[in-house]
């Protein structure tokens, strides 16, 4: 493979509102890394995209800037998101559907002190690694990450709730222009009743897995009014 020795101008023409958001050299660091996946064609980690990238942009050159606390990466991915939701073509019913969903990243270290032991089913394995509460607008077939949140352990001074995260995000999201209906997807951990207010408030609908235990404002039980379906085999 042809190391690349110079930035394709529509990639800087495209990124310059996002120059004032980065300090010193990140931001060209930034650009760099944002092309080297194009080209890449084996693994992805550091030490293999900075083999497709100038001598001058090494691979701690890219660690450097994913560590980096100071420029603001919420900013650069509202963004890529709007850039993103304004180029793909929109749907033909205007309809936009935000799906909610958690998910584990595994770690190996131990050190971390974010990392939780636990599992994502009742009868799926334990794991070690950082639960993360996630974002996703889909729609036909397209499917963008509109962003996360880390779930911390309850210890951490700055704790919250998986359900206060999930509002915390939904409160955030921007919508495109052809957004006419927004429907939000999610499983059976997040039907809480302050959810599906924080939902109906924006005018949004829901379409949420409810457990046979929950109850209605009249504290009736749900399996009481509707019949469940059966599992799948």
């Amino acid at each position: 493979m042809i190391r690349m020795t110079r930035l394709p101008e529509e990639v800087a023409r495209v990124r310059a509102p996002l120059k004032p958001y980065f300090s010193y050299r990140h931001y060209w660091v930034f650009c760099w890394l944002w092309v080297a996946p194009w080209v890449c064609f084996g693994k992805a980690p550091g030490h293999g995209l900075a083999r497709d990238t100038p001598t001058h942009v090494a691979a701690w050159h890219l660690r450097r800037l994913l560590a980096a606390g100071r420029w603001q990466w919420t900013l650069v991915l509202e963004w890529l998101v709007s850039e993103a939701l304004a180029a793909l073509p929109p749907p033909k019913d205007g309809v936009l559907y935000l799906v909610v969903d958690r998910t584990l990243k595994g770690k190996r270290g131990k050190q971390n002190p974010l990392a939780k032991k636990g599992r994502l089913k009742e009868y799926a394995p334990y794991t070690l690694g950082l639960p993360v509460v996630i974002g996703i607008a889909q729609w036909e077939v397209y499917r963008i990450p509109l962003g996360f949140r880390l779930v911390k352990p309850k210890e951490s001074q700055d704790y919250q709730s998986e359900n206060a995260l999930v509002r915390e995000r939904l409160g955030e999201v921007i919508l495109p222009a052809w957004g006419k209906q927004v429907v939000v997807v999610a499983d059976a951990a997040y039907p809480s009743r302050a959810n599906r207010q924080a939902i109906q408030a924006r005018g949004w609908f829901f379409v949420i897995a409810f457990p046979r235990t929950g109850k209605l404002a009249n504290d009736q039980h749900l399996r009481e009014v509707v019949t469940p379906l059966p599992l799948p085999r």
